[in-house]
């Protein structure tokens, strides 16, 4: 029985050291890690959401280690146990995982579904890991003004959790995508993550019904957040905090 329970919980150590090393920018070390957590697992039969979310690390420590056709492989992997499994988790990472390997027009359409999905379960920073992604493919696609909606929703729930290596990478793609992170007010105003998207959004000019299409909001929620934002920001228009943020 011992021995059971060590198997049992290896693969939750190996799953968080694989995300750490990841995180830390050392994606060889964690996709080294994390395949055996794959060699582990087969003689065990875990199929909880839980340990199948690690595919999404597996996926792009491989990508990032220039080894592409073994993530598209782990992407298939991840698809069959998925299919006897249907998780909520677990597909959304599957969505993650799709959109990281996709080509472009698919992989935005995975990125809406894995965050709407993981916004339900709720899962706050798997949702912030795959706007990460979503950001980054639209700066890719010079969507700049789409890619700084997702990268700030991402940065701001980093720096709730105090995920420093996420909220580090988050920064470095905002930039990338022309906004100055260090000047920006809203990170450090005591704004909610969906605030701070919000707030940033009609700072740009968009109106509440554009704002919550992009962010698959109703307008109603988005009106009731955007009145908080005003409060905590001690400002009164969308003038005033258009210009709270930009100056």
């Amino acid at each position: 029985m011992a021995d059971l329970g060590a198997a049992l919980v290896q693969p939750y150590v190996d799953i968080a050291l694989g995300l750490d090393r990841l995180g830390a920018g050392q994606p060889v070390e964690s996709a080294a890690r994390l395949r055996r957590v794959n060699a582990r697992l087969a003689g065990t039969g875990l199929r909880e959401a839980t340990v199948l979310q690690y595919h999404a690390d597996l996926v792009l420590s491989q990508l990032e280690s220039g080894d592409k056709e073994s993530a598209r492989r782990v992407v298939r992997e991840l698809d069959d146990l998925v299919s006897s499994s249907p998780i909520a988790w677990s597909r959304a990472a599957l969505l993650v995982c799709r959109a990281l390997v996709a080509d472009a027009v698919d992989a935005h359409a995975a990125c809406e579904d894995a965050i709407a999905l993981y916004g339900r379960i709720p899962d706050p920073f798997a949702q912030a890991r795959a706007q990460l992604v979503y950001g980054s493919l639209l700066r890719r696609a010079k969507r700049r003004r789409a890619a700084r909606d997702q990268l700030a929703a991402s940065l701001a729930t980093f720096e709730e959790l105090r995920a420093k290596p996420w909220r580090d990478r988050a920064s470095q793609e905002l930039r990338a995508a022309g906004v100055n992170v260090a000047r920006q007010p809203a990170y450090t105003a005591g704004l909610a993550p969906q605030e701070t998207q919000i707030a940033l959004s009609v700072a740009e000019g968009r109106t509440n019904r554009e704002v919550a299409s992009a962010l698959f909001l109703s307008v109603k929620t988005v009106e009731y957040h955007l009145g908080r934002v005003y409060v905590k920001l001690g400002v009164r228009s969308r003038v005033e905090l258009a210009r709270l943020l930009t100056s």
